[in-house]
């Protein structure tokens, strides 16, 4: 034992402390420690114990600015990227704002320019129509005497063709009875809220609610459409007064556009009217033969037609007629020929030469070898001799103005590549006291394809 002690002192460790099995072998029951220099040495190093048999690892928590830095910097970068971006539309607004107010100035120099009038934004009531399409323009009418103007519209349904059977109507529009291809409806200006609702057999897109036929003291309204739809509604109650329906003058698949008032030619006490009755519907864009339009005197009263002619050139014809009143006293008739493909005139006549049915006398104004002259004009003084002049959008990309008086062109503004179906509105847009117009032209390959429209101001 006293070896073993000794062995135990030189290598440093008491009683209690282990050997491990590479510092001892046992022979014979013994314990005999290895030799340092001996050959019984292992060839490997002992490895040494550690007293703890459990190790514990502490992780270091990372600080907060190990966490919060990426962030920053992220957050950092955006805000730059974010407030470059808005100095850049800042100074490509200012630069084309500059550009736009120099360019503005050189057009209109010396001249100031007019602020809008603040808009009301707020519905005093929206009212829907399922099932009922419309292109008719608004026209007011106190209809139920409230003192407040009531709106009149024409109306189609979906179902309109040249024949329908009645079922449709039976089934889709049980108060129209047997007919339901469109018609006019009355709403309450107050309210929004229906007052009447007339049928008719096909969509009505042209009104006029301008005299009292049946001399009840409410105007009533006359309705121009498809399918050479034409009828008088009663004002009060949307009931039929007439409809047009002289196998003489009547061609089936043409339109009638908006009437136009004259004075009593039959003497009956009710004002007169003036119509086109054209249009060819069926046919394809750009197909040879066309229906030539006619010209039409109907009583205000009954519906009679007083006279027809055809158009003097003999093309088809979409225009609404309108009068022109010279200083002598003479009533002038407008109307136009041609069509989206076709050719056509702008041409005057004088009433009297219409009544007696010498349309010879008719005058070309303006002529369009390629398109027709579709849209009527405004008809307003822009030259201050005290004469209304005209100024129409010319479906071939145009606007000319003509003068009331001697019909000489007074200027014109030209939009390529575009069509309009549209009257030219009314207006005053810069500090003098001649009109201006707004104009609405569609631009794309041409009728009947458009990609856009445009609005222009032109003073």
């Amino acid at each position: 034992m006293s070896s073993y002690k000794e062995h135990l002192d030189l290598k440093g460790l008491d009683d209690e402390d282990d050997l491990s099995d590479d510092e001892v072998f046992t022979q014979g029951g013994k314990s005999i420690p290895l030799e340092e220099n001996g050959v019984n040495k292992p060839l490997m190093a002992p490895r040494l114990r550690s007293k703890d048999t459990l190790h514990t690892k502490v992780r270091k928590v990372p600080s907060l600015r190990v966490i919060w830095a990426p962030i920053f910097y992220f957050l950092v970068t955006l805000s730059s990227i974010i407030i470059l971006i808005c100095l850049v539309v800042f100074l490509i607004n200012i630069f084309m704002k500059n550009i736009s107010s120099h360019d503005h100035n050189n057009h209109i120099k010396g001249t100031k320019l007019l602020p809008c009038t603040r808009i009301i934004t707020q519905d005093v009531w929206v009212k829907t129509f399922p099932m009922l399409t419309t292109e008719t323009a608004v026209r007011l009418n106190d209809v139920n005497s409230d003192g407040v103007e009531d709106v009149i519209l024409g109306f189609g349904t979906g179902a309109d063709a040249f024949y329908y059977p009645k079922v449709v109507c039976h089934v889709y529009f049980p108060k129209s009875k047997d007919e339901c291809g469109g018609g006019i409806l009355a709403l309450d200006g107050k309210t929004g809220n229906e007052i009447w609702r007339h049928y008719s057999a096909h969509e009505i897109f042209a009104i006029n609610c301008n005299a009292d036929l049946n001399g009840d003291g409410t105007k009533d309204c006359l309705g121009g459409g498809r399918m050479a739809g034409f009828s008088a509604i009663n004002g009060k109650d949307g009931t039929l007064i007439w409809e047009f329906d002289d196998q003489n003058a009547k061609i089936d698949a043409s339109n009638v556009y908006t009437p136009q008032y004259i004075s009593d030619v039959d003497f009956d006490g009710v004002p007169d009217l003036v119509v086109i009755h054209g249009g060819d519907p069926l046919k394809e864009p750009g197909s040879e033969t066309r229906l030539v339009g006619r010209l039409m005197v109907v009583s205000g009263k009954t519906g009679r037609v007083l006279k027809w002619v055809q158009v003097p050139d003999e093309k088809e014809s979409y225009y609404s007629p309108q009068i022109l009143t010279h200083p002598d006293g003479s009533k002038l008739l407008l109307f136009g020929t041609g069509g989206e493909t076709h050719g056509g005139s702008l041409w005057v006549i004088k009433l009297n030469h219409l009544l007696t049915g010498e349309i010879s006398m008719a005058e070309k104004i303006y002529t369009d070898n390629f398109k027709g002259i579709m849209t009527p004009p405004v008809l307003i003084d822009i030259n201050e001799d005290g004469i209304r002049d005209v100024v129409m959008a010319m479906f071939n990309s145009s606007v000319i103005a003509f003068d009331g008086l001697t019909f000489m062109k007074l200027w014109e503004y030209k939009q390529p590549s575009s069509e309009s179906y549209s009257t030219p509105g009314v207006g005053y847009f810069n500090n003098d006291s001649v009109p201006d117009f707004i104009i609405n032209y569609q631009t794309g390959p041409g009728f009947p394809i458009y990609y856009y429209t445009q609005l222009f101001i032109d003073r």
